[in-house]
């Protein structure tokens, strides 16, 4: 960690490190609180099987319970710069509607174009009409300017949401959560969750307030 610290302050960034003793995911909230945090960078493993169970699932644990955005990130990028932010929803339920303006101003901090998808997948198909509808209205009454918006058709959500962001060449997908609280609805923590396990792509997910 020393070493991590020094490498770090190179670039110019004031550094501090910290070890706890117990479960991340069960001290996460504590620790964003005492320090202060507004935002929480991890490194994931992209993983399957024994892997996915043991590794993915730490990063699965934090994204569903920390209290701010979480990035999670899979791949090591020299260059790493966010021009194309990917947002995936279901755009039904008002409370994660709510939380596109915070997208939005995520893609303004780094003057990135935003894009806004459907997975259209045929356990729960609609029309493509009845789809860019809801999404229009949604963009209008949230204030989103700037933002293209499609409807992509896959059989899972999410293997959807990675296909189109790769297609896309996007630099993040950005995904909501409830973490657990309130109704399910189509669009679950469970598809979040498996999204920032397997994609290769960084997943910026955020929580409802």
């Amino acid at each position: 960690m020393k070493q991590t610290v020094k490498d770090v302050e190179k670039e110019g960034i004031k550094v501090f490190s910290d070890i706890i003793h117990q479960s991340l995911e069960s001290e996460i909230n504590d620790f964003i609180r005492d320090k202060s945090i507004d935002f929480v960078v991890m490194g994931t493993h992209g993983a399957s099987g024994l892997q996915e169970a043991f590794i993915g699932s730490t990063a699965q644990k934090i994204v569903r319970t920390a209290s701010v955005p979480v990035l999670t990130v899979n791949n090591a990028y020299k260059n790493f710069k966010i021009k194309k932010i990917v947002y995936c929803s279901d755009f039904l339920e008002s409370t994660l509607n709510d939380q596109l303006p915070r997208v939005q101003n995520f893609a303004k901090l780094f003057n990135a174009k935003l894009k806004l998808v459907y997975i259209n997948t045929p356990t729960y198909f609609e029309e493509s009409q009845v789809i860019e509808k809801r999404m229009k209205e949604v963009i209008k009454t949230q204030g989103i300017t700037k933002a293209k918006h499609y409807v992509y058709n896959a059989f899972d959500i999410d293997e959807g949401v990675i296909a189109f962001a790769s297609k896309q060449k996007a630099d993040v997908i950005s995904m909501v959560t409830h973490g657990y609280r309130g109704v399910k609805k189509l669009f679950s923590d469970n598809v979040t969750e498996s999204v920032v396990n397997h994609s290769h792509i960084p997943v910026l997910t955020l929580h409802i307030h």
